[in-house]
């Protein structure tokens, strides 16, 4: 029986793997938290949706009427009128860059934030 012993190739191959899996976690964590939906029919913004206040909206979209709640800040598609209903599925996001796309009505929900002014630009 024949031991297989930790090699350099094998340290370089888990070495690398936990470099991008830090990289992506660090990624994730400074992308923070939105606080508007855009939402766009057909490319064109047509309303921002703060996420500090719990609502609905309903949005008219190629197929028909696409509700959308924001709720404990964030936000999910809560009806719509495509055959799949994928959209609906994706859940509710509050991350900026975050965005649930319906493509048969042609809508898209987007988290962006504010832009973060310091000190120095004041």
């Amino acid at each position: 029986m024949e031991h297989n012993k930790f090699s350099f190739l094998d340290f370089l191959v888990y070495f690398l793997i936990f470099l991008i899996l830090t990289f992506l976690s660090i990624s994730y964590l400074k992308t923070g938290i939105g606080r508007n939906a855009n939402v766009f029919v057909s490319g064109k913004l047509i309303k921002v949706i703060p996420l500090n206040r719990d609502a609905e909206y309903t949005i008219k979209g190629q197929l028909g009427n696409f509700m959308i709640e924001v709720r404990s800040g964030k936000a999910g598609v809560l009806e719509t009128s495509c055959p799949e209903k994928i959209c609906k599925k994706m859940g509710f996001i509050n991350r900026k860059g975050s965005e649930i796309i319906c493509i048969p009505n042609r809508i898209m929900i987007k988290i962006s934030g504010e832009a973060e002014v310091d000190d120095i630009s004041r």
